[in-house]
């Protein structure tokens, strides 16, 4: 989590999210949240580093209450704020 926090927040322009919901048989529900980037990524003896996408999964948490947008942001942005990125948000 360490490396991925440090490699977004010198991720080249913003970052997108893409987001899954569900609720399990007991109704208990979860969002998962990736992320969408690039990063310069230095190539052996080249002179200008190479732009590189990047992409993985950030968060896979349990929403306690429903699917409301007020909930699912508060737990969105609770994610961002952990990773220290919420200034680079792309929409």
């Amino acid at each position: 989590m360490e490396q991925t926090k440090e490699e977004m927040k010198r991720a080249e322009g913003r970052i997108s999210f893409t987001t899954d919901l569900w609720s399990d048989p007991n109704l208990d529900s979860y969002m998962a949240i990736t992320a969408h980037y690039m990063v310069h990524i230095p190539k052996g003896g080249q002179i200008k580093p190479q732009l590189d996408y990047c992409c993985g999964l950030v968060a896979f948490r349990f929403v306690e209450g429903s699917h409301t947008g007020v909930n699912l942001a508060i737990n969105f942005f609770t994610v961002l704020d952990e990773y220290g990125i919420t200034n680079k948000v792309s929409c």
